[in-house]
């Protein structure tokens, strides 16, 4: 689009839009300031990016860089307001209950993929990283960006858990361990498993954690 960013991440994010392509408004202190942050979206501009001269890597590489200084809040503004699809929930537990694995596999960013996860029970999610330095966006994504060649690797196996996770757990690196307590102190409990906990214990069983998750939850 010739249009603006701020209505398509709209449309984006109530309909799924895939990608966006547009011009960026610069807004400071809530107002904006009568300038395009970037490149103007031409037709010449549009017609590369159809043709493929302009990759979608390039393309979110260009828009994170327009994120920078940015705070974290306004990302937890958005992944606050993340509309969900009618009946996401209801699936998710139907999904759980007959023992399937779920994964969100995005060309987005891991800050909404991770709530999505902490608030739905995705196993797993591979999406881009932001770099947030001092809770304000730096304007680079770490890591390899999650193109769409990358999910089909991930979905064909070719990227296994294992790499995965190393993966993941490389780009933690830094982070004080006051951010595994944070996370540790919200994890949510599936209702019933206290009380479920307690009978199990009564009635003599063993219980075991067996995850691919971390051993400090």
């Amino acid at each position: 689009s010739g249009g603006f960013t701020y209505f398509a991440e709209h449309l984006q994010s109530s309909l799924g839009f895939d990608y966006i392509h547009a011009n960026r408004l610069e807004i400071v202190n809530g107002k904006m300031t009568g300038r395009v942050l970037g490149d103007v979206v031409t037709a010449a501009r549009k017609a590369e990016y159809m043709q493929g001269k302009l990759d979608f890597e390039q393309s979110l590489r260009e828009r994170v860089g327009k994120l920078k200084g940015l705070p974290e809040s306004t990302l937890q503004d958005v992944a606050q307001r993340l509309p969900l699809s009618p009946g996401l929930e209801r699936l998710m537990w139907n999904l759980k209950r007959m023992g399937y694995k779920t994964a969100i596999l995005s060309g987005g960013f891991t800050y909404f993929a991770e709530h999505l996860q902490s608030s739905l029970g995705f196993d797993y999610i591979h999406a881009n990283r932001l770099e947030i330095v001092n809770g304000k966006m730096t304007g680079r994504v770490l890591g390899d960006v999650v193109t769409a060649a990358r999910k089909a690797e991930y979905m064909q196996g070719k990227l296994d858990f294992e790499q995965s996770l190393r993966e993941r757990v490389g780009k933690l690196k830094g982070l004080p361990e006051s951010t595994l307590q944070d996370v540790a102190q919200r994890l949510p409990l599936s209702p019933g498993l206290e009380r479920l906990m307690w009978n199990l214990k009564r009635m003599g069983y063993k219980t075991a954690i067996l995850s691919g998750g971390f051993t400090y939850f």
